[in-house]
This record gives C-alpha cells, sequence and structure tokens, in this order.
C-alpha cells in the first residue's frame, strides 16, 4: 500500500511539474514574452487566482489559457486529494519511516542481508538479532512487514531477485546473504546477482533436494540448507541423543553458554602459540571444541596443536566471557 502511494504521489508530482513546464513555454511562445512573466502567467492561471494584470492579448493565447486552467486545476485537485489521502490514512508517517530506513541502510557496512521473510526467514533474524547482528530484510510482499516499527530493523518491500534492490540493501557492502525464498530458480537468482555484485559475500541458500542444493553450489552459494531433510535429521537425534539435542537448542536459543566461532587475526596475543600455551581456557572459560584451517576442520584438537593467524577457533563459552575472548583473539 505505501509503495502504490509513493508512485501516486511521484505521478502527481510529475503531471503538476508538466503542467507548469508546458505553461511556461507554451505562455513564452504564443505571447512572446520573457519565461519569468510566463512562469508568473502559469502559476497564476494554474492557481485560479487570476490578479488581473496580465490577460492573454492573442486568441491563441486564450485557448491555451482555458486548457491550462482545465489541465492545470485538475492536476492540483489529484495531487491535494493525495497529499490529503496519505495524511488520514497514515501513508505520509509510512513514507517518512521508509526513507529513514533507507538512510540507515545507506550507513551500514559489514551486515547480513535476509531475503524473505517468511517463517525461516523470521527465525534468521530473530537469530541475527539476538546476537547483535546488522539486518536487511527484502521481502515484495508488503503485509509480510505488518508490525515493525523498529528503526534498527531496516526492511525493503520489493523483488530480491532484482539487482537495483540487493543495491538497495547495500549487498556491495555486505558480510553476507541468505536466501529463502520458495522457489529454487528464485534462490538462485539471487545468488548468481548477489556474487555479480559482491564477489565476496558469503551466501547460504535453501533448497528444497539435492540437485537444486547443487545448482546452487555452483552459482557461488558457500553452503546449501536442506530444511526438510535437516529436520528429519534433527528429530531422529532427538530420540537417539536428547541431551545432545537439548545442549545444542539452548546454545543457539541465546542462553548462558553458546557455541561460537572466532577468526584469529594477525595481531592477536595468542597467534602462533599452542593451544595449551594460549591459556585460553584459564582466562577466558571457552573451550575449544574444534580448529578450522581453510577448507580443514580439526575436531577436537590436541593441547600441542599451534594456533596460527586467520585459523577459525570453534569454542563453547559463556556468554559472558565472549568479549574476553574476542580480545584475546583479536576478533
Amino acid at each position: 500500500m505505501v509503495c502504490w502511494m509513493l508512485r501516486r504521489v511521484k505521478i502527481s508530482i510529475l503531471i503538476l511539474s508538466l503542467v507548469l513546464l508546458v505553461g511556461c513555454v507554451g505562455f513564452h511562445i504564443i505571447e512572446k514574452v520573457d519565461f519569468l512573466t510566463s512562469a508568473y502567467w502559469t502559476v497564476a492561471t494554474v492557481t485560479t487566482v487570476g490578479y488581473g494584470d496580465i490577460t492573454p492579448q492573442t486568441r491563441a493565447g486564450m485557448i491555451f489559457a482555458l486548457l491550462l486552467m482545465t489541465f492545470g486545476v485538475g492536476a492540483i485537485l489529484y495531487a491535494l486529494t493525495t497529499f490529503i489521502e496519505m495524511m488520514v490514512e497514515g501513508h505520509l508517517r509510512e513514507m517518512m519511516r521508509m526513507g529513514m530506513r533507507e538512510r540507515e541502510i545507506k550507513k551500514m557496512h559489514g551486515h547480513i542481508i535476509v531475503c524473505g521473510y517468511d517463517r525461516i526467514g523470521r527465525k534468521v533474524v530473530e537469530e541475527f538479532r539476538a546476537r547483535g547482528e546488522r539486518v536487511v530484510i527484502i521481502d515484495k510482499r508488503e503485509e509480510a512487514f505488518r508490525g515493525i516499527y523498529e528503526p534498527d530493523v531496516p526492511f525493503i518491500v520489493g523483488d530480491a531477485r532484482k539487482e537495483e534492490i540487493l543495491e538497495r540493501a547495500g549487498v556491495k557492502r555486505a558480510k553476507g546473504l541468505i536466501t529463502t525464498l520458495h522457489e529454487e530458480s528464485d534462490n538462485l537468482l539471487v545468488v548468481l546477482n548477489a556474487k555479480d555484485l559482491n564477489p565476496n559475500i558469503r551466501i547460504v541458500s535453501r533448497a528444497d533436494d539435492e540437485e537444486g542444493r547443487k545448482h546452487l553450489l555452483k552459482a557461488g552459494a558457500e553452503r546449501v540448507i536442506l530444511p526438510e531433510a535437516l529436520c528429519g535429521v534433527r528429530m531422529a537425534r532427538a530420540i537417539l541423543h536428547p541431551g545432545v539435542c537439548d545442549f545444542i537448542d539452548l546454545s543457539f536459543a541465546g542462553e548462558d553458554v553458546v557455541i561460537e566461532e572466532f577468526e584469529v587475526s594477525e595481531r592477536s596475543k595468542v597467534a602462533s602459540s599452542t593451544i595449551r600455551e594460549s591459556k585460553i581456557r584459564e582466562k577466558t572459560g571457552a573451550m575449544v571444541v574444534a580448529l578450522k584451517r581453510g577448507g580443514t576442520l580439526l575436531t577436537n584438537p590436541s593441547p600441542d596443536t599451534k594456533i596460527l593467524a586467520g585459523d577459525v577457533l570453534i569454542v563453547i563459552i559463556g556468554k559472558d566471557e565472549i568479549k574476553a575472548i574476542k580480545d584475546l583473539l583479536g576478533a
């Protein structure tokens, strides 16, 4: 509704501007007056003020003035009706919020774009917000965002498959993108366009089957999730290993203990030392459960494993200790 109203505003401004331009040029040519006089004459005619100090001197000028009055008054009434409707139905306030969101998006760097705000998209956004990540949401259904008024949740009503919509979401400055659209062909197009605009962006997509997963990976997605397959595995594990499932659910539900990953920077105090020498557990309370180096994932690394700059440590840690490990790793 807001987008439709915004189009009406643009149309009304365009029509009114066209009427004024035609009036200025017409009076200038027909009545042989300068542009300032023709502009003054046009505005006086369209607004029906009619001061009477200037009147058409030719028959063509009179006919032109009659046409200008007719179309000019119609254009003004259309613009006023649009503005009043905006005021009465609250669209003006929403358009102002839209402008604020657009300005907020332009200032964002290192954020994450979520394409599709359905049940999966909502859970994704909730998880990111719980962990302090900045998110921009894209969905072509305006009703999907009904009830969102928080200024720190910027969203765009538009088709995520289009490059201009991705650019409005700041895809060139974003660090990640998640696409949860229902059609695999739509997700594939989003991945291709996003990678074309920002080759370094990390993309996670949903797919319905293994064939779709292969296509999305070839298109540039770093990871593809099959929701139905994942749900089936989780349900089986809930029966076989309920304690493990409870722990994982708690860690991803924003509880006190979480599973996180941190990259070791070159300026880190523990770079080039072993896990034992780094004393990560003593200093931060974190337990290193895996170490990722390049494309290799080393689970349950030995205390004598050397930590190098660029490694990613996967740890189990209390939420209150996250700042301490970030300082230690230079993350």
